[in-house]
């Protein structure tokens, strides 16, 4: 089974010394192949709410996929508390930038693909997740 997304293209912007765009369309990707280096995910603060509205009405936004690569791994997790990090693991191909939850979610659903973009670089990830979210940052909250 697949998790698909609603949105299939994406159009991303950001300036550095000029303004630049990209457009990305979600393509499905095996969940063997997806590194997500948060733990804990089921504990979230509205986990099994947001499991229930996937499981009824699908996934809104494409997750968002980097290259597996030791810098890439390293870079977004220096303002995540240590003990929420798995170890990096090499042997997998992508790197799951956002969407460690709906990768979870995925997986209690017995899906064994997802929808997702692939992008470039950490700049790009972080436009794209701006872009996905409308322009406004979300905070997360776990139970303890």
């Amino acid at each position: 089974m697949h998790l698909n997304s609603y949105k299939k293209k994406i159009q991303v912007w950001f300036f550095e010394r000029e303004l630049k765009n990209n457009t990305y369309w979600a393509f499905e990707v095996p969940l063997n192949l997806i590194f997500s280096p948060v733990k804990h995910r089921r504990k979230l603060k509205g986990y099994n709410e947001t499991l229930m509205d996937i499981q009824r009405q699908g996934m809104r936004d494409p997750i968002i996929l980097l290259k597996n690569t030791k810098e890439n791994y390293e870079k977004p997790l220096e303002l995540v508390e240590k003990k929420f990090i798995k170890d990096w693991n090499p042997d997998r191909k992508y790197l799951a930038y956002s969407g460690n939850s709906r990768i979870e979610m995925a997986k209690d659903l017995n899906c064994t693909s997802i929808d997702a973009i692939l992008v470039e670089n950490m700049r790009w990830a972080h436009a794209a997740h701006l872009a996905l979210q409308g322009g406004i940052s979300h905070e997360t909250t776990y139970h303890s």
